[in-house]
């Protein structure tokens, strides 16, 4: 800070420097010798090299700064300055930097100093670098408190203004939109007296978080045209291509590129292995080129086609090498992030989430043994569910997952390191409708507390207040538990949204294209086409699949019998991988079977149904793939199959026995079968 205000000369921070060394094998200043340092400086293209000594003297301390030219290694000048051992270092810093940068041939002029640039409080600035420390380990609340207690010291301090925009991006369902931009909003309105690079960060975090998001890959791009290992400018360039609708098709060119987003954070790494914000990042981004999805991911970019166009232009074999390629990619990444930071239960969750998705089930359940002997029960109780959802074991991850939300730490937990997901998946899958709506309860009285809006579907900003009835819809939508209370709250919803939002607006499309497969269950749960043609008579059908499973619903609801067929033949029988792969594909993969149970296709019925037991598909719709094995029962019946029939009800009995009262007419059906048997 001290050095870095002229934009033509380039400093390497401490965090550079520091990665400079981890490379090295150098792992305290105290074994730098003059050698390693220089090699340092060289891999750094620099010309000039400080080495520093820090010395208690009495009740002083002096600071030493030897000055060395890198290329011939001859010491240029020596400078020493002190001050006394409980004074503020900050002072005699800007003495020391003011020395190094006439020895160097800055030009003369007024710098702002350290005090300037941070803050008149040491009491703040110490608080300050404990929050900076906390964050990158993801210790959240650490992080936000002691950030919060640096700008209530000094309501000036931009620096810590800044950070606190980074922990609310990191916060879980706490995090809302608002706080971010009033935190970057503050930060410009006191960055006058910051280093350039930085005052051009904190212009880039204003852009972002007012939605401008190519302004602020312009931004990033100009920090890293400035100075090519600015870790931090490229992670925000990974960040600004990452959340601008990078996986939106058809791909408009000034959307972000998931492919960008990935390098960006790859590169951020590259510079810095111990700037652990990137691993997150870079495990998403792997994660999202490791798909079946109409994009492809190449060495810098993504190219966006259809999965025919990409297998046409680069060869089916070549893509499935590169998506693999991701794929083992993303555990590589996950296991170096525990190598980087080994007490982190982020780190060490991440590297069980990516085992799970990759089916390296055996491994999963041995990082869940490290979770559990770093004392963090909690977070490990909540991976044993998802391990269990993820092996079909319904009732059991029903019964860990209440075991770990009765521990009074795991809201929290979940909030901010893995998000509510989980729970709701694994409780649903269990037909625990009762704890749903305690951990509900429990979530909205955290939300309510800290801000009224929140990230809604589609990303859009919801009144607080709506969510929890959101969520009613969602969990009796997927159930079919009730099919009034499905109906009644489909409409509300839709009345919601029209009445927050104009019908031709992009959060209306947003807002509806999000739940449109919460929409098609409550159709399939209440036969009510009129929740249908509210939804088809103003979506946007360009950018999502589901709309035509709806479509084809609606046409046989309405005697066009041929024409469904028609959709059948195209979409189901000739259907590419997307169709089914997903959460919703999972949602279409159970319209569609029940569409050909309509057209009297029962045996391709039971196949579509099916698809809701690839391990791809049934997490995402665990509720969907219970309901799917009584429907599967009766239709082993119809067709004289008592066997199967008597398998399909077990797996029904199994998932839902423990279930609330609420499903008992549910299994009562599916046990006394007598035709199709449909769960509510």
């Amino acid at each position: 800070l001290a050095i870095a205000q002229w934009e033509d000369m380039r400093v390497y921070d401490d965090e550079r420097t520091s990665s400079l060394m981890h490379r090295r094998g150098v792992d305290s200043a105290r074994d730098l010798d003059f050698d390693a340092a220089q090699a340092m400086a060289k891999d750094a293209n620099v010309g000039t090299l400080v080495l520093g000594d820090i010395r208690r003297e009495g009740d002083s301390l002096s600071i030493e700064a030897k000055v060395h030219d890198v290329q011939t290694g001859d010491r240029i000048a020596t400078e020493i300055v002190r001050t006394g051992r409980d004074a503020d270092p900050r002072p005699v810093f800007d003495s020391l930097a003011a020395r190094v940068l006439s020895v160097s041939g800055a030009p003369p002029g007024e710098r702002p100093g350290l005090v300037a640039q941070t803050t008149h409080s040491l009491e703040a600035y110490r608080a300050y670098l404990r929050g900076a420390e906390a964050l990158q380990q993801f210790e959240i609340d650490e992080a936000r408190e002691a950030f919060t207690l640096a700008v209530e010291i000094d309501t000036t301090f931009a620096l810590a203004y800044l950070r606190l925009r980074d922990v609310d991006g990191w916060a879980g369902l706490e995090a809302t939109p608002a706080s971010r931009k009033a935190w970057a909003a503050k930060a410009q309105a006191h960055s006058a007296s910051l280093p350039p690079g930085v005052r051009t960060l904190v212009q880039y975090y204003v852009a972002y978080e007012n939605g401008d998001l190519q302004r602020a890959r312009e931004l990033a791009e100009e920090l890293i045209a400035n100075d090519s290992t600015d870790v931090e400018a490229w992670y925000q360039l990974g960040e600004a291509h990452f959340h601008d609708n990078a996986s939106r098709f058809p791909h408009e060119p000034e959307y972000g590129n998931m492919g960008k987003a990935l390098h960006a954070f790859q590169r951020a790494r590259e510079i810095d292995p111990r700037y652990l914000l990137a691993y997150r990042h870079i495990l998403d981004a792997l994660g999202n080129c490791a798909a079946n999805t109409p994009w492809l991911c190449l060495a810098d970019s993504a190219v966006y086609a259809s999965q025919d166009e990409l297998a046409a232009r680069y060869g089916a074999d070549e893509v499935d090498r590169i998506r693999e390629q991701a794929q083992s990619e993303q555990i590589d990444v996950a296991y170096a992030w525990v190598d980087a930071s080994p007490q982190s239960a982020l780190a060490r969750s991440e590297l069980i989430k990516s085992l799970i998705d990759r089916e390296r089930f055996s491994e999963a359940r041995n990082q869940l043994g490290a979770l559990r002997a770093s004392g963090d029960t909690t977070q490990a109780r909540i991976w044993e569910a998802t391990l269990l959802l993820q092996e079909g074991k319904y009732a059991q991850a029903a019964d860990t997952i209440t075991l770990a939300l009765d521990d009074p730490t795991s809201l929290r937990t979940l909030l901010t390191d893995q998000g509510p997901d989980a729970a709701f998946a694994a409780l649903g899958a269990g037909a625990r409708i009762d704890r749903i709506k305690v951990f509900l309860d429990q979530i909205l009285s955290v939300v309510a507390g800290m801000s009224d809006v929140a990230n809604g579907p589609g990303g859009i900003e919801l009144p607080v207040s709506l969510l929890g009835e959101l969520i009613d819809f969602q969990m009796a939508a997927g159930l079919a538990v009730d099919p009034d209370e499905a109906r009644r709250l489909a409409y509300w919803w839709m009345d919601t949204v029209d009445s927050l939002f104009a019908s031709d607006s992009a959060a209306w499309q947003k807002a509806m294209a999000a739940t449109s497969s919460t929409l098609l269950q409550a159709y399939l749960s209440t036969r009510d086409t009129t929740i249908l043609s509210r939804f088809l008579d103003n979506i946007d059908t360009t950018g999502f699949r589901t709309w035509r499973t709806m479509d084809a619903h609606l046409a046989l609801a309405r005697g066009d019998t041929a024409y469904a067929l028609a959709q059948i033949d195209q979409h189901v029988r000739q259907a590419d991988d997307l169709e089914f792969s997903g959460d919703p594909g999972g949602v279409r993969s159970f319209a569609w079977a029940d569409l050909l149970v309509r057209v009297g296709d029962p045996a391709t019925a039971i196949d579509v149904y099916g698809r809701l037991d690839s391990t791809r598909v049934r997490v995402g719709s665990p509720s969907l793939q219970v309901r799917s094995w009584a429907e599967r029962g009766a239709l082993y019946q119809q067709l004289g199959d008592r066997d199967k029939a008597i398998e399909m009800y077990q797996l029904f009995i199994d998932a839902w026995s423990d279930g609330d009262e609420v499903t008992a007419a549910s299994r009562a059906g599916a046990v006394g079968g007598g035709g199709a048997a449909r769960p509510g």
